[in-house]
């Protein structure tokens, strides 16, 4: 069987080129409507580049990409941005997936 190319239980040590931020609003309950938004996708890499995508729940077996959209912001900015995410990751690493 081969490992993961990463282990979950060693601290990040590096410098972060990218980050997805997923926000999934699928709960126990009542199933959504169709055209009921259930999940949001924003991602940043270090050249600067945004994208932004959201979902609806569609026929309950996949989901439906409702709108994607791309920005830039200067590559200084993202670093920056990139930056304090990692300064924030060894407090909440546990909870984030790498």
């Amino acid at each position: 069987m081969r490992r993961p190319a990463y282990d979950s239980n060693v601290a990040f040590g590096g410098k972060i080129k990218s980050m997805r931020l997923i926000s999934e609003m699928i709960g126990f309950g009542p199933m959504p409507a169709p055209d009921r938004e259930v999940e949001q996708r924003l991602t940043l890499n270090s050249r600067g580049k945004i994208w932004f995508s959201n979902y609806l729940y569609g026929d309950g077996v996949k989901q439906k990409l409702h709108r994607k959209e791309c920005s830039t912001i200067s590559p200084t900015d993202a670093d920056y941005i990139l930056k304090l995410i990692a300064m924030v990751y060894p407090m909440f690493g546990a909870y984030l997936l790498c």
